[in-house]
C-alpha cells in the first residue's frame, strides 16, 4: 500500500517538474538568443566596414568644451 502511495505522488510530481525544466531551459535559450541577436545582425550586417579606432572625444567636465 505504502509504496504504491508513494510511486503515484512520484509519478504525479514528475510531471510537472518537468515541465517546469522545459520552460526554464526555453526562458534561458530565448534570452541567450536574444542578447546575441544585435551582434548577430552587425556582423551579418556589416562585414566588411572598417573597424573605427576607439577614439571618443574628451570632454572637459569644467568647462563642456571637447577636444579629440
Amino acid at each position: 500500500m505504502r509504496e504504491s502511495l508513494l510511486d503515484s505522488l512520484i509519478s504525479s510530481m514528475r510531471e510537472p517538474l518537468l515541465n517546469r525544466l522545459v520552460d526554464v531551459r526555453e526562458q534561458l535559450l530565448n534570452r541567450l538568443i536574444h542578447r546575441r541577436k544585435p551582434v548577430i545582425n552587425r556582423l551579418v550586417l556589416h562585414p566588411r566596414e572598417p573597424r573605427m579606432p576607439n577614439r571618443l572625444p574628451i570632454t572637459c567636465a569644467a568647462t563642456g568644451s571637447s577636444s579629440s
